[in-house]
């Protein structure tokens, strides 16, 4: 289990990596209502060559947390195509700016969404979180805003393949809340604990729910 940064002062050390919603070719990722009429998805783990220091963090302009509160794990800073480049092992493999992808709402609902911008995910540590954020056509904005909920999965495939599965035990406990439904891709499901909390998509296998590879934890 990884463990993320919490929203605290920024004053306060915290030693902190993050795990994140990343998929294969063909399988979706998790995503979170942004705002109004944009989710953001976790999409990439990179490194920067340069990384950002607690007291550069302090200079620098965040963009606003997802309305969304299982959203974010971090400190959440604009992130440019230039300095999105600098980072490695393979910043090309993200998704570019304009591009179309498919928004699955839940159940059989889905949205053609467009990327419109970057946001990456400070945490304190040499990894780099990059997100992308999705606008919703004002056609579906309606729809969207009227979804029963925050929890999301998008994908670039018409049909995105199931997730492969990554464990046998869930781990569920009396804090576990299933906050989406996708029929055969699973059910996203929030586990809270007293130090953090899970986002996971668990998928049934042989009569019982497990693990998938889609994950996105947060640990104070």
């Amino acid at each position: 289990m990884y463990a993320c940064l919490a929203h605290s002062d920024l004053d306060s050390p915290v030693d902190a990596v993050r795990t994140s919603l990343y998929g294969s070719v063909g399988v979706p990722l998790g995503a979170f209502r942004y705002d109004q009429d944009r989710v953001i998805s976790y999409v990439r783990r990179l490194q920067d060559p340069i990384p950002i220091t607690m007291n550069a963090l302090k200079s620098l302009d965040l963009v606003k947390t997802p309305i969304n509160r299982d959203g974010s794990c971090g400190y959440l800073l604009p992130l440019t195509e230039e300095r999105l480049h600098t980072f490695v092992p393979d910043p090309e493999k993200t998704p570019q700016i304009g591009q179309e992808l498919l928004l699955l709402l839940g159940s059989d609902s889905e949205i053609r969404v467009t990327v419109e911008g970057f946001v990456e995910e400070w945490i304190g540590a040499p990894d780099i979180t990059v997100a992308v954020l999705a606008r919703i056509p004002m056609a579906d904005v309606a729809r969207f805003r009227s979804a029963p909920s925050s929890y999301f999965l998008l994908t670039s495939e018409n049909r995105p393949s199931p997730p492969p599965l990554v464990g046998s035990d869930p781990g569920l406990r009396a804090t576990t809340q299933v906050v989406n439904r996708f029929g055969v891709l699973g059910d996203l499901v929030v586990i809270r604990a007293e130090n953090g909390r899970e986002v996971t998509l668990l998928r049934l296998n042989n009569g019982t729910f497990q693990r998938t590879s889609i994950e996105y934890s947060c640990r104070d």
